[in-house]
């Protein structure tokens, strides 16, 4: 971000790090981010990495679906701050074949289980493509959103710090945007609920 503009958003961040004990698939995990929430009171709530915030087996859809159990109770005991949860989780490794057409885009190829795809209310999937720079590290990618309760807007094409300021930036829609192929450097793709 232009220096700027980081105080609003520093003023208005609060994050906890590495704490080991804050695993989902426990009442005392559960406990402790439902205390942290009830401190900060936050309209939105990100969780990054999911898959170091519990001990479930992602492959299991019954684990799994308790895991978005828990989260729906979350958001229901904060209603009142109308939270919204981000989730982050990351594809599972793309095909190396040569004859491999997979959507590389497809929410379906989230790591484990079916329902990291069926419980969102949306989905944000992203794929890098194209390198910039190395050194500030900077990107194109091309993102799609997967809505349920609205008609989901056409992919779109974005550059990540472009102008070495940490910026996300809107390019275009998808048409003249190259045709991705499987990556095995890709970003991690991102869940909402």
């Amino acid at each position: 971000f232009p220096s700027h503009d980081r105080d609003p958003l520093l003023e208005n961040l609060y994050y906890v790090s590495k704490v080991p004990e804050l695993k989902l698939d426990s009442l005392n995990g559960q406990k402790i981010l439902i205390d942290i929430i009830d401190k900060v009171q936050p309209n939105v709530l990100i969780l990054d990495p999911l898959g170091k915030m519990h001990f479930f087996q992602e492959q299991d859809n019954t684990q799994i679906a308790e895991l978005f159990s828990t989260l729906d109770s979350i958001k229901k005991l904060f209603k009142h701050n109308d939270l919204s949860i981000i989730l982050t989780h990351h594809f599972r490794k793309p095909s190396i074949q040569p004859q491999n057409t997979e959507d590389p885009l497809s929410p379906y190829n989230f790591r484990g289980a079916g329902k990291f795809f069926d419980e969102p209310d949306s989905l944000c999937t992203i794929q890098r493509y194209k390198e910039l720079r190395k050194n500030p590290e900077a990107w194109e990618c091309l993102v799609r959103f997967t809505l349920r309760q609205s008609e989901s807007p056409d992919d779109m094409h974005i550059s990540v710090n472009e102008h070495h300021e940490g910026e996300v930036l809107f390019k275009h829609f998808r048409g003249s945007t190259p045709k991705l192929t499987p990556n095995k450097k890709s970003l991690p793709n991102i869940p909402t609920l």
